[in-house]
């Protein structure tokens, strides 16, 4: 059943044949309102009745409109009009010069011509390519990607100063082998160890080189988030601030996911002792391992302690499950001289969108209780109220009143998403050729993580073309973005591009985008995955239907 009000476009055909078919007629119908309602109430209420007048004005120089296209030609100029009743004489003296209004900027009122080739007007009723009936110039502020290839150390040196908005980076973790956190500034020491997954430019964090340059071409009060590790965030966290960067805040991607890499010390007890335990079950989950591409079920034995001293550590290991990952929130020093507001009117930095980025009451990015606080709630004066609302009020009890936002609980420094699934990660590459044997190129030739079931990403799949190992969940960088992005049209930088998941999400969320990456073989699959994110954003934001969004 529709809503009380809607409207239908039925194309009637032209049968006609002794003029130029070269009209065709649509029926626009509608269904009355609601009995008793107003156009008004019946829009409130059913959210049908009102024509998308705005998005759908034929802008200056689209040929949709058969009339004048130009915009200077609706700029200015008087009109002769009568002030009298239309149904009065009217004679030269009572004839006024009136002003016209000023012509809307977006373009004219939509009339009922729409001028553009028959199979173009029949897509866009049958809403199947929306986007080709249109005059490009609707997506004149489509965001813009620029991908840079090359050592982000020599490539930051050709942007100018302050001329970056935010940047939102997923470096290298510098997870080494010996569990020792460096820097880029321990060159000779930190390029001869291999880092996560074997790969060598994970072997240490940036140094504050690195981030010096940040500091420099970044605007006055501009934020940047960094992600890292929990093992070496505080190296990360040094290298920042020596390079001029304040710390704000650390932000925790929660995700719940990792597999704890521990040694079972009762197990590493009794091998040192040359005991031998025995086995007393199965694993009910067995690890699939992959080999070169082919899949390899093998059962993992469940044992018990043969030693005393074995039986007195069963239980111990050396490691937690990883469930975050932290990422520090740093800000560069607001223009000397100035405040806060100064300079977000000045620079378009210095703030972060605290109402774009709440948490949605039941989005699970909160971890705590996904109810709507009640309207009005009390709490004691002490202490928070737990939503980070504002406080309203105050009475003799000693307890405050605060308001709920609508829109969800003030953001927090802890964001909860599930890691990026395998069709997220290859949206836009369906071009690409599919790899085999992903395990060993991903983890590498000689590493250890090749036959581990604890690796990661891409480990459990045969077949795929983002071979990126470490892709963060668009949800969460599209959150990053918006926090510290400012206004739409921002510059968003990424130095270390990857596969492209900061870009994808800064063109979604409309913000431009500058993205560096070193490694050839990542290229393609920033292309394909940047290319989807604009056609994403055209979806996403389309308004071509006289109807409002579809």
């Amino acid at each position: 059943m529709s809503a009380p009000f809607c409207t239908v476009i039925a194309n009637t055909g032209n049968d006609m044949n002794d003029l130029s078919n070269i009209v065709i007629p649509a029926l626009l119908l509608r269904k009355p309102l609601e009995k008793g309602l107003t156009i008004a109430q019946n829009v409130l209420k059913h959210g049908t009745g009102a024509l998308n007048i705005d998005g759908c004005r034929f802008g200056y120089g689209d040929p949709c409109w058969v009339g004048n296209t130009d915009y200077e030609s609706a700029i200015g100029g008087k009109t002769m009009r009568s002030k009298r009743s239309p149904f009065e004489s009217i004679n030269d003296k009572d004839k006024r010069l009136i002003e016209r209004p000023k012509p809307h900027i977006q373009g004219r009122w939509p009339a009922n011509l729409y001028q553009c080739s028959e199979d173009a007007f029949l897509d866009t009723i049958n809403n199947k390519t929306r986007i080709k009936t249109m005059n490009q110039d609707i997506w004149h502020d489509m965001p813009t990607a620029k991908i840079m290839h090359g050592n982000c150390m020599d490539l930051l040196k050709e942007l100018p100063d302050c001329s970056v908005d935010a940047i939102v980076t997923d470096p290298p973790y510098g997870m080494s082998s010996d569990g020792i956190a460096r820097t880029w500034a321990d060159l000779e020491e930190g390029h001869k160890i291999k880092g996560f997954m074997g790969k060598k430019w994970d072997a240490a964090v940036p140094c504050h080189n690195f981030f010096a340059e940040c500091f420099r071409v970044l605007k006055h009060g501009g934020h940047m988030i960094a992600f890292s590790s929990t093992r070496t965030v505080c190296a990360l966290g040094m290298a920042a601030q020596k390079g001029g960067f304040r710390i704000r805040d650390m932000i925790h991607w929660c995700y719940f996911s990792g597999f704890p890499k521990s040694h079972d010390i009762s197990k590493a007890i009794d091998r040192e002792a040359g005991a031998v335990r025995e086995v007393v079950g199965k694993h009910p989950n067995p690890a699939k391992e992959i080999y070169k591409g082919g899949d390899l079920d093998k059962d993992v034995p469940i044992t018990k302690p043969a030693t005393e001293d074995a039986k007195r550590w069963e239980g111990f290991g050396t490691a937690l499950k990883p469930a975050v990952e932290p990422a520090l929130l740093l800000r560069k020093p607001l223009e000397k001289g100035l405040t806060i507001a100064q300079n977000v009117l000045k620079h378009g930095t210095g703030a972060l969108n605290i109402d774009g980025c709440r948490f949605g009451y039941g989005d699970p990015c909160w971890v705590g209780s996904q109810d709507r606080p009640k309207d009005e709630p009390v709490r004691p004066r002490c202490g928070s109220t737990g939503y980070g609302e504002v406080f309203s009020k105050s009475d003799s009890m000693g307890v405050i009143r605060y308001d709920v936002n609508n829109n969800g609980r003030w953001p927090a420094n802890l964001y909860q998403c599930a890691k990026a699934s395998r069709s997220e990660r290859e949206e836009g590459l369906e071009h690409l050729e599919a790899q085999k044997g992903i395990a060993k190129q991903v983890h590498g030739e000689d590493s250890k993580g090749l036959n581990s079931p604890r690796a990661g990403a891409g480990r459990t799949a045969t077949e795929v073309r983002n071979i990126h190992p470490t892709v963060k969940p668009i949800k969460l960088m599209r959150w990053c973005c918006r926090l510290i992005g400012g206004q739409k049209g921002s510059v968003i930088l990424d130095p270390f591009c990857g596969s492209g998941t900061t870009g994808a999400a800064a063109i979604l969320e409309g913000f431009d985008f500058v993205g560096m990456e070193i490694t050839d073989e990542y290229l393609p699959i920033i292309n394909g995955r940047l290319q989807w994110a604009r056609e994403e954003y055209k979806r996403e934001n389309a308004q071509l239907s006289l109807f409002g969004d579809m």
